[in-house]
């Protein structure tokens, strides 16, 4: 899967957490970040995060479930990251 081997969501929100940390401009500023994960086909998913999702719950669905649950927790690091650096 080509996702897994250039970029995902978690190395998106960090160079940009990076980029922010370097611009010590006092400037207003509004950023859109398009996320990756988000993106299908949801064919694999190279988290294992053991969830136990209903047998009647296709291997596309289940991986989109996944693909949701990491980007929430990235979000939440990034977000983390903006209250820590003020």
């Amino acid at each position: 899967d080509l996702r897994q081997k250039y970029i995902n969501d978690s190395t998106l929100f960090y160079y940009w957490i990076q980029q922010l940390k370097e611009n010590d401009s006092q400037t207003p500023f509004f950023y859109t970040l398009l996320t990756l994960s988000m993106h299908g086909p949801y064919t694999n998913n190279s988290q294992d995060y053991n969830f136990n999702f209903p047998e009647n719950y296709s291997k596309e669905f289940c991986n989109y479930l996944e693909s949701c649950h990491f980007m929430d927790k990235q979000l939440g690091v990034f977000l983390q990251e903006l209250k820590m650096n003020g």
